[in-house]
């Protein structure tokens, strides 16, 4: 089967071998349509692995703007900064939203595509950059985090795309209740469990506390679960801190209420905060000296006095919904009262990016595409929101 595949591959690929490109385009400095032709220039559209290495080349012309005197080549298959032609870019990302840098070059070898890991991680590099110059949230300048929700509608925050989409999100009393959910975890670094463990053995020799988690970088996201699609994202190599929580939570506003984990960080972000009934139970249960005597001497009259602390802090959490006059549509029982919408996506992206990363930059273009590829599945069930 992939014999068949390589070959079909290879035969459209060569197609495009020494294709002209001629088609004039507007100047790209300033607009101007007075360009003319200044000769053909060659440019690589990939590389095929046959007996050899084989150069599909493709010829463009080369324009020259009169008012700017500007040079530039006519519109052609190629993405600014990038070597090879746009389909080899795409089916890059393609393959970075499933599998590995590694990987991906292991299947560009099968279809007969010299492309290797470094170029694929450069790809993501500037889809990322891409992403940031159009949707980056910043402090005085600094780009540090990413509103997704503007990258698939347009939207600045949910309360721009309440009005953009009215018809869909409703509006007046017939309003969709839309919860935000944050939360943050910490993917290992590459070769930090190995310090961790050998720190970890020095420190029991002497005598002091061990290390609880080897060293990690912060990848934090927004999500809301009644669209079920990422709102904003943070990938930096620093402790999460109230100024990432800050700019995470931007494009949650209009929301009706928000939920976050035992995270202090998250405090004074919004108005509309609520904590997670998950882990406020976790945190009563941890500090009832009563509850953790059950846990040794009785597991089962435990669990059952567990359970009825969470029913508990669910029906506080729905009755100060229903104070709040919020869940009209769906009613307050059937909306969120914890992170574990946000946990799964969490554990869901550490598990498709399958590896370490040295550095955030071979991280950032991985979980910006893996987050892109869990919320565009969302408009494949298109009729969902139709019906919604």
């Amino acid at each position: 089967m992939m014999l068949i595949l390589r070959v079909a591959v290879q035969a459209y690929l060569s197609s495009y071998n020494n294709k002209l490109y001629s088609r004039k385009r507007p100047c790209p400095r300033c607009g101007s349509k007075n360009v003319v032709k200044r000769g053909t220039e060659t440019r690589l559209f990939c590389k095929l692995i046959a007996d050899g290495f084989e150069d599909v080349k493709v010829r463009g012309k080369r324009l020259q703007c009169m008012d700017c005197n500007a040079q530039f080549y006519a519109q052609a298959p190629f993405y600014k900064n990038c070597v090879y032609a746009i389909p080899i870019v795409d089916l890059s990302l393609a393959f970075a939203a499933n599998m590995p840098y590694n990987r991906g070059e292991a299947v560009f070898t099968d279809l007969g595509i010299q492309v290797d890991r470094e170029t694929i991680e450069h790809y993501c590099k500037l889809f990322w950059e891409k992403a940031e110059k159009y949707a980056g949230l910043s402090f005085l300048g600094t780009k540090l985090a990413l509103n997704i929700l503007k990258i698939l509608t347009g939207a600045e925050n949910v309360e721009k795309l309440r009005e953009k989409l009215p018809e869909i999100i409703g509006g007046g009393e017939e309003e969709v209740v839309i919860a935000g959910v944050a939360d943050e975890t910490y993917p290992t670094k590459k070769g930090a469990k190995k310090k961790h463990r050998e720190e970890n053995q020095r420190r029991k020799k002497e005598g002091k506390k061990p290390l609880p988690y080897p060293k990690g970088f912060t990848l934090a996201t927004a999500y809301l679960p009644a669209l079920s699609i990422f709102a904003s994202l943070v990938v930096q190599d620093v402790d999460f801190n109230f100024l990432l929580a800050l700019l995470l939570m931007q494009s949650l506003k209009g929301t009706d209420y928000n939920i976050v984990g035992g995270e202090p960080s998250y405090n004074g972000t919004c108005d509309n905060l609520k904590r997670c009934t998950i882990h406020r139970r976790r945190r009563i249960a941890d500090k009832d000296h009563q509850l953790q005597e059950l846990k040794k001497n009785d597991l089962a009259a435990y669990l059952e006095k567990y359970k009825a602390l969470h029913d508990h802090l669910k029906e506080e959490f729905y009755k100060e919904l229903i104070k709040e006059k919020i869940g009209k549509k769906p009613p307050a029982e059937e909306l969120p009262t914890s992170t574990n919408s946000m946990e799964g996506g969490n554990w869901r992206l550490k598990y498709l990016l399958a590896t370490l990363y040295w550095t955030c930059c071979g991280l950032r273009g991985r979980v910006l595409l893996l987050c892109l590829r869990d919320s565009l599945k969302t408009f494949s069930g298109a009729d969902r929101w139709r019906t919604r």
